[in-house]
Formats: structure tokens, sequence, C-alpha cells
């Protein structure tokens, strides 16, 4: 058991040498680092995204609600004047 720990150990240590350690950092965290930066900015452009498309769509909407707006105020207004400034609504009678 102690022969094969003190081999293992003497084969461990011959090729994680320096220079090959820290060539397999370099890759290692290079492709961490790239996975890291590509999880963040997925996670940032979701809530942009999100962002952009609602304030895209309430303009859209506003914007059309508005239209109608002005559309159903001319109606009414020219109706009116039409009535000679009377209600179009029917009279109630008291008794």
């Amino acid at each position: 058991m102690k022969l094969g720990g003190a081999i293992t150990g003497k084969a461990v240590k011959s090729i994680a040498s320096k220079e090959r350690l820290k060539a397999i950092q370099a890759i290692v965290l290079k492709s961490t680092g790239k996975k890291l930066l590509q999880r963040h900015l997925v996670k940032s452009a979701i809530p942009i995204a999100s962002i952009a498309i609602g304030g895209g769509f309430n303009y859209k909407v506003t914007k059309a609600i508005g239209r109608r707006a002005m559309t159903q105020s001319k109606i009414r207004g020219d109706e009116h004047r039409n009535n000679n400034g009377h209600s179009t609504e029917l009279a109630v009678s008291e008794p």
C-alpha cells in the first residue's frame, strides 16, 4: 500500500511540474472564464430584452388608445354641435 502511494506520488510530481500546471491552469481558467462570461451575459440580456419588448408594446398600445380617444372625442364633439346644444340623453320628467 505504501509502495503504491509512493510510486503514484512520484509520478504525479513528475507529470505535474510547474510549467505543466500553469499550462493546464491557463486552459481550464480560459474555458471556465468564457463559460462564466457567457452565463452572465445571458442572465443580463434577458431582463434588458424584456424591458425593450415591454416598452415597445406599451408605446404601441398607448398610441392606439390615444388615437381612439381622439377619434371618439371628435365624434362626440360633432354630435354635440349637431344637436344645437341639446343633450342626446332622454329627458326624465318629474311627477
